[in-house]
């Protein structure tokens, strides 16, 4: 078992009319972008606690808000640098209700749960060779993690996995770097092209055996913690 942080994180301000200014999404994600915020920095110092007064400010036209921050206890620098990545990744749009400023508190104290130890590098490998099922077209030759952290929402923590993967052809393919919303990977016997569909496109190049290429992959594990502890699990889509 391991003891593992998930914050403790409070959100007080004028909640009247604050969804017509801000949008429905700010109060939510302010309070939850905060909480990872917060519980990555316990890892460095179990007893950091206090608060992050906030003000919140239109700009001139649409953009981001504009936002003040001041922090009171012992609340470290690292934390307010995340919190304030978390502000600006809100946009204001001028066909919201015009506002003066939004003020507010946040308000930090540890909270810490006891849960299984997470999964070990032999269970992550077998997932990750579980992207590439029989009868495999390529191989994994090497896994290299490139990182690792928690999204912690109120019920569970979310903990991520990324790798960068080196592969091998066992058989005579194809490859095809693709992009729908981002990019992704496809290895085959035949020619994979998704193109032909609104907002997918794919390059194509023929590989043989014993060629070499790579790929990322990332991935999850689930914990609940709420409304009891229970073990890590995968969802039903691991990348």
């Amino acid at each position: 078992m391991i003891r593992i942080p998930v914050g403790g994180v409070d959100l007080d301000t004028d909640f009247a009319g604050l969804d017509a200014k801000m949008g429905g999404a700010f109060v939510p994600g302010v309070r939850s972008g905060a909480r990872n915020c917060y519980a990555e920095a316990l890892r460095s110092d179990p007893n950091e606690r206090g608060e992050i007064a906030f003000v919140v400010k239109p700009p001139p036209g649409e953009g981001p808000f504009l936002v003040t921050l001041e922090k009171r206890g012992a609340i470290g620098s690292a934390l307010v640098a995340c919190v304030e990545e978390v502000f600006g990744s809100f946009y204001h749009y001028t066909d919201k209700e015009p506002f003066d400023s939004v003020v507010g508190t946040l308000r930090f104290e540890p909270e810490w749960i006891t849960a299984p130890a997470p999964p070990t590098p032999e269970e992550v490998r077998a997932v990750l060779e579980r992207h590439y099922p029989p009868p495999r077209i390529v191989r994994i030759v090497k896994a290299t993690l490139t990182g690792a952290w928690d999204d912690v929402d109120s019920a569970e923590v979310i903990r991520s996995y990324n790798y960068d993967l080196e592969l091998v052809f066992s058989a005579n393919g194809y490859e095809a770097d693709c992009q729908h919303n981002g990019p992704y990977k496809v290895f085959s016997r035949r020619p994979f092209n998704y193109s032909r569909y609104a907002g997918h496109s794919c390059e194509i190049r023929v590989r043989k055996a014993g060629d070499h290429a790579s790929d990322t992959a990332t991935v999850v594990y689930h914990l609940r913690y709420y409304p009891e502890v229970g073990n890590w699990e995968l969802p039903g889509r691991d990348r």
